[in-house]
């Protein structure tokens, strides 16, 4: 099934990473509309021309796929929020929230990885940390850019997913992006 839009977290700056992520980018929006989500904070150079994917319209539960082309310390985090705790009493009287002085702090690990779509992961790098494999691990396909990083992902983890090679051929792409 060709996907209706393609979400994409890609690097948006100068670097090899960013490089690769926007040739995908160019040819992903020969398959489907791509909307881009910068994973590196601002686009430079190249990808200023790219700037119009930020703002594809994406219709409300249509089918799309989610590609991330970025550096391995984006796939994965811990969130933090601070929750202060309030006097509901003392707010009343007061007219205002009042803070106790207490703190409860919500984690979660968070992902780029999104439930229900295809997720593909254009592995550049490596991952440095067993978070960051662990996040790798539940898209449905890998692609990495040389033997070199194939035989390190065939080494370290039975991946039940697919993991193909460059040099990157415009029917490894759609096969990707589409899926099998």
């Amino acid at each position: 099934m060709v996907p209706k839009y393609i979400r994409y977290f890609a690097c948006t700056d100068s670097s090899a990473i960013g490089a690769l992520a926007l040739e995908l980018c160019k040819y992903m929006q020969q398959i489907a509309p791509v909307r881009t989500i910068s994973m590196s904070g601002v686009f430079v150079d190249e990808w200023f021309h790219q700037m119009h994917t930020t703002t594809t319209p994406i219709e409300e539960g249509a089918p799309f796929i989610n590609v991330v082309a970025c550096d391995p310390s984006r796939w994965t985090w811990m969130q933090s929020v601070p929750m202060p705790e309030r006097d509901g009493f003392a707010g009343a009287l007061a007219g205002v929230p009042v803070d106790t002085g207490k703190v409860e702090v919500a984690s979660e690990r968070m992902s780029l990885y999104t439930d229900g779509v295809r997720n593909v992961l254009y592995a550049v790098a490596p991952p440095r940390s067993m978070d960051e494999l662990a996040a790798a691990r539940r898209f449905e396909a890998i692609c990495v850019p040389n033997e070199t990083h194939r035989v390190w992902w065939k080494e370290h983890g039975d991946l039940d997913v697919e993991i193909l090679g460059y040099p990157m051929l415009d029917v490894t792409v759609r096969r990707l992006v589409v899926g099998p």
